[in-house]
C-alpha cells in the first residue's frame, strides 16, 4: 500500500513509540512525504524534543529511522499538480495543499492524516490512523489465508 503521509502523522511518531510509529515501520506500506516537511520538523525541533521527553540525540535516531522508511519527494516531482491541490484546499488549509499535489502526482492510495479537514477535499482518498489499523488487520489475514 502507498500512502502519502501528512506531518503530524510523522510529528505523532516522533513524540511517542505509538501505533503510529509501528505503521510507519511496517514492511506492507511505503510511505511518501513532500521535502518540504523537513523544513517544517527542524524549525520545531527544540519544542518536538522537549514535548517527546527525548534526548536530542535519541530524537535524532528516531528520526533517522523514520526518515529511512520515508520515501521524501522534492517539490519539482508534483508541481504540475500544485494549482489544482491548492484550489481544493484554498479554503480549507492550504498549507497542505503539497500533500495533495503528492498525492495526485502517482499512483497511490490517498493520504494518511489525523486531520480531519481533509475530508474536505475530494481529490484523494484520507485515511485515518483508525482506518490503517483496520486495514493491516485486514491484509494480515489475507497473508495468512
Amino acid at each position: 500500500m502507498k500512502l502519502v503521509v501528512d506531518t503530524n502523522i510523522v510529528i505523532a511518531a516522533l513524540l511517542k513509540d505509538s501505533v503510529t510509529r509501528k505503521i510507519l515501520m511496517h514492511p506492507l506500506f511505503s510511505f511518501y512525504i513532500p521535502e518540504h516537511a523537513f523544513i517544517e520538523f527542524a524549525h520545531h525541533e527544540k519544542a518536538l524534543i522537549k514535548k517527546s521527553g527525548l534526548t536530542k540525540h535519541r530524537f535524532h535516531e528516531v528520526l533517522a529511522s523514520l526518515k529511512k522508511k520515508l520515501i521524501i519527494v522534492p517539490s519539482k516531482e508534483y508541481a504540475g499538480h500544485y494549482p489544482e491541490a491548492h484550489e481544493a484546499m484554498k479554503n480549507i488549509d492550504g498549507t497542505d495543499a503539497p500533500f495533495i499535489a503528492l498525492a495526485l502526482s502517482f499512483d497511490n492510495d490517498g493520504v494518511w492524516t489525523n486531520d480531519c479537514h481533509f475530508e474536505h477535499q475530494i481529490l484523494v482518498r484520507v485515511w485515518s490512523t483508525a482506518d490503517l489499523i483496520n486495514e493491516l488487520k485486514e491484509l494480515e489475514e489475507e497473508i495468512h489465508y
